[in-house]
């Protein structure tokens, strides 16, 4: 583009009682070469616009040189719209007052459906903003106020802004509306002070100042970390209703209030962590994405990638507990695995060819992938020499716009290691590899091969155009702590083993120790079964344990491995004490029994020594260890009490027995049940069907009609006496209840794999009860996809649509096929294993 924009004086007059808004701009800009007649803008009533491109063209009365003093001035005029991206508006409701407010989502294009103008990241600009509303409003932009004045005629008050860095169009934030806030004021690492603040809807400030903690810290953290200052003197952070997401707006964040807790009395751990990551991400994003700017939205993952890793980084600052490493393989990386294994994954970068593509580019993993490689490039240079390039980045290119090359740049600046030639393969193609580890025939070579990783065999790609350039940080029973890298470049590669390397009877080897690379690694038998011992005598991290969970999940149910060997995996870490292992573990050792005990050839009893041997000591650990009493471990606590009772473990369904026999009485009480209690309480209940169980099922059918009551009994999978079932069925179908609430009950109800076709049945003979509950499309496909869904093979399915059919619950054939080729995978991984599964189960003996 020949023309770039030097400045914005933008005065914008939005009326949030009509909807509307209106304003003017003089559009400052230079030249690079000489222009006749075309000039590039957009969105205006007087001219006419291309739609598919959403420009302009304005005809010139002269030609333009360079160094010309170009002014362009418009006005412009659009609609406060609610639930859309660029200048929308909503409503809130406090203590029956009715409040307006409006404000901007500007990311990725739609700046462009506010104001004129040049509406790409590279593109930046300074930004005078001026704002004109009706007295009563609070007015917010990215700068600090520095003038209000206001009409006494009109009533009208003019509001302006200091000026803004130079920055992209995408950046501009404005809110109008009524909030509360607080205020601290902060030093920053270079003598500075910046002033932070947090605002939020009338009435909801004292269940938010506790952001104001990590707002504060998150600040000096990446002030200290970054180690370069930040061309603004405030960053507000503005909680709102109806925003629908995080917006990084240099100077003024905006929330949806929506993303927070602010409704239980004390907060929950896991709701901490979850306030102080977004903070974190958000903060992190003034250097990242607004300091220093992408070129082109091609390299988004350059922003989101590396503000996500920082981000993990912070949370570890804040919560000491949360090691960055371990957090980045319970969390992010099962999620690239997942989203890297479909054929339709995108190249890290790429060309982004149309305005559709723009739109969605943030959503297609940007932030997934992004941490995903910076991780990795984190591990291979190590952190702190990462952090380095980081900073040497920031530095070189702030206030500027950067590409892929440039980072990688400023990484061997910093580092003298080549990253760009590691890397391009990473982010130029699609998905991720797998590695094949053998011995050759003479056994002094491991025999290395690499695939993309696709989660069909049938779709595997084998002629993928460029191999993977792969960091492999090698550890063996002969190296100890130390770890050796290498480099796989070729599709099959050969490496040397050490002399009389199988002398040991205790070897083993680690191909991607602390998981060094991105890769899922398939080891052959003898291999695998070495590197167990050495995870039990100690030898392995906690990151390797949970790479060989992943993988080997994983490629059982792709026919890559067998389930026997996942078993082995399981059995082997049933002495596990770190929960992160258990965390990862747990969740596959429960989709395992889902599937497989409703197998007929499956006996029950097998399956049931199996998960009582694996399950009940780290439910003793849990118990009786205090530490672990926040609510982040109660997934994993409620997994393993389900798991234990569903196989009729003795010492749970006692206890479960005993917290229902103290609770049944109390009814309106027991919705004060913490969530693992209440998890016990539905198992006894489950339990007790020969004790009073009729007239507290008549009970919890009478409070059930109160959808707070549901909280204790989301976990009522345990259910298995039809008349119960039809109790909690009159709840879920009561007026009392929403959509959403009835179809997270009939979920919870449908985790009862001893149920089998019991619950679908009922369902099916109440269908006219059902209709009048989901109303709405959405519920209506996801309660109905959620039965069939359960099911374990083809016939089964297409049987259970023809019940749901003949009652005229009728589902888009498009929804129930996605679901119906989960469940022919389900098929087949039963088919390709049942005499792996059986062998191994009849065989299985409980060690201790």
């Amino acid at each position: 583009m020949n023309i770039k924009p030097k400045r914005y004086d933008l005065t914008f007059a939005p009326d949030l009682d009509n909807f509307i808004f209106s304003g003017n701009e003089s559009l400052h800009f230079e030249i690079s070469l000489k222009i006749n007649d075309e000039i590039i803008t957009i969105n205006s009533d007087t001219v006419n616009i291309d739609q598919e491109t959403q420009t302009m063209n304005i005809t010139l009365s002269r030609i333009l040189r360079p160094k010309d003093n170009c002014v362009l001035d418009l006005e412009f005029s659009g609609k406060l719209k609610a639930g859309s991206p660029g200048f929308h508006i909503y409503r809130y409701f406090e203590q029956n007052e009715n409040y307006k407010a409006a404000d901007t989502e500007l990311m990725t294009i739609y700046a462009r459906s506010v104001f004129p103008c040049l509406d790409q990241p590279d593109l930046k600009a300074v930004f005078s903003v001026t704002i004109i509303t009706k007295e009563g409003y609070q007015i917010l932009s990215n700068g600090r106020m520095i003038s209000r004045t206001c009409n006494t005629d009109t009533k009208l008050c003019e509001n302006k802004f200091e000026d803004t860095p130079e920055m992209s169009t995408y950046l501009l934030a404005l809110a109008v509306g009524i909030f509360d806030f607080t205020e601290e004021i902060v030093e920053d690492n270079f003598n500075s002070y910046m002033r932070l603040r947090i605002y939020t809807p009338p009435g909801k400030l004292n269940k938010l100042k506790y952001l104001m903690e990590y707002a504060k810290k998150s600040f000096e953290f990446f002030s200290n970390m970054f180690g370069v200052p930040l061309p603004i003197m405030k960053l507000d952070h503005l909680i709102t209703v109806g925003h629908g997401s995080a917006m990084e707006n240099w100077g003024l964040i905006i929330y949806d209030i929506k993303m927070f807790d602010t409704y239980k009395e004390g907060l929950l751990k896991s709701s901490k962590l979850k306030a102080a990551e977004l903070i974190c991400h958000q903060t992190a994003h003034q250097w990242l994405g607004n300091l220093v700017t992408i070129k082109l939205w091609d390299d988004i993952w350059l922003s989101e990638g590396i503000t996500s890793w920082a981000t993990t980084q912070c949370i570890s600052h804040l919560f000491p507990d949360q090691d960055p490493d371990i957090s980045f393989l319970l969390k992010i990386y099962p999620e690239y695995l997942s989203v890297g294994k479909k054929k339709t994954s995108l190249p890290l970068t790429r060309k982004i060819k149309t305005l559709e593509e723009i739109s969605s580019v943030v959503d297609n993993g940007a932030h997934l992938n992004g941490e995903a490689i910076s991780t990795m490039i984190a591990n291979i240079l190590g952190k702190d020499e990462f952090l380095r390039g980081v900073n040497n980045y920031l530095k070189k290119f702030k206030n500027k716009n950067a590409d892929t090359d440039d980072f990688f740049g400023s990484l061997f600046e910093t580092s003298g290691i080549d990253v760009k030639d590691i890397f391009e393969s990473w982010t130029k193609n699609p998905g991720y590899p797998i590695i094949y580890i053998s011995e050759t025939e003479d056994c002094s070579y491991l025999n290395i091969t690499q695939e993309r990783f696709l989660r069909t065999k049938d779709g595997r790609n084998d002629d993928q155009d460029v191999p993977w350039k792969i960091p492999i940080l090698l550890s063996t029973h002969t190296t100890g702590s130390k770890r050796l890298i290498h480099f796989i470049r070729q599709r099959t590669s050969y490496l040397h083993l050490p002399d009389n390397f199988y002398h040991q009877s205790d070897y083993w080897i680690n191909i991607n120790s602390k998981v060094n690379s991105l890769v899922r690694v398939k080891y052959n038998n003898g291999l695998l079964e070495s590197l167990l011992n050495s995870a039990q005598n100690g030898h392995l991290q906690i990151q390797d344990k949970i790479a060989i969970i992943l993988d080997n999940y994983e490629f059982a149910k792709m026919g890559i491995g067998k389930t026997s060997q996942f078993l082995n995996i399981a059995n082997a870490f049933k002495e596990e004490k770190n929960l992160s292992i258990w965390k990862l573990l747990v969740p596959r050792i429960r989709k395992f029994f889902d599937t497989w005990y409703k197998v007929p050839n499956v006996k029950r009893d097998d399956i049931n020594r199996f998960i009582v041997c694996t399950l009940s000591k780290i439910l003793e650990i849990l118990d009786h260890n205090s530490s672990f009493e926040d609510d982040t471990y109660d997934k994993l606590k409620n997994d393993i009490v389900r798991l234990l009772a569903l196989s009729n473990h003795y010492n749970t369904v006692e206890k479960s027995r005993k917290i229902f026999d103290e609770n049944k009485f109390q009814y309106k009480d027991i919705m004060r049940l913490d969530e693992l209690k209440a998890t016990y309480f539905s198992v006894g209940l489950s339990y007790l069907c020969d004790n009073g169980v009729e007239n507290v099922a008549k009970e919890i059918g009478k409070y059930g009609l109160s959808p707070i009551f549901f909280m204790p009994i989301q976990s009522l999978g345990y259910i298995r006496d039809e008349n119960m079932l039809n109790y909690i069925l009159d709840a879920v179908f009561s007026k009392e209840t929403d959509e959403e609430q009835a179809l997270n009950i009939l979920s919870e109800l449908q985790n009862n794999t001893l149920n089998g076709n019991r619950l679908l049945k009922l369902i099916v003979y109440r269908s006219e009860d059902f209709k009048k509950k989901f109303k709405h499309t959405n519920f209506f496909e996801k309660a109905i996809l959620s039965f069939i869904s359960n099911q374990i093979t083809e016939n089964d399915a297409i049987s259970a649509r023809y019940e749901f059919s003949s009652k005229g619950l009728h589902i888009p054939d498009q929804s129930f096929y996605f679901v119906l080729e989960k469940i022919k995978a389900k098929s087949a991984w039963i088919s390709r294993d049942m005499d792996d599964v059986l062998n191994y189960l009849s065989q299985y003996v409980c060690s201790d």
